[in-house]
């Protein structure tokens, strides 16, 4: 199986978008605990990335952080 889920919104809310997302992985992680992945697209650029491990890894991981930061400061006003 897989668990595969979407988060919208018009304009990123800082760390509560990030907040949103972790627990959408968390809660979506039962459904799928072989690999994960996350797409972030910011009106400009799609920017995904991969891994073969279970998100509750993958939320912790550098890469995750770096992207999310940088999704985060791109869409800032």
């Amino acid at each position: 199986m897989c668990g595969i889920f979407g988060y919208n919104s018009v304009r990123p809310i800082g760390n509560k978008t990030k907040d949103i997302v972790d627990q959408l992985f968390l809660l979506s992680e039962s459904r799928g605990k072989e690999a994960s992945g996350c797409v972030l697209n910011d009106g400009n650029k799609i920017n995904y990335f991969k891994a073969p491990i279970p998100a509750s890894e993958l939320i912790k991981s550098p890469i995750y952080k770096k992207e999310f930061s940088n999704f985060l400061n791109s869409n800032e006003s």
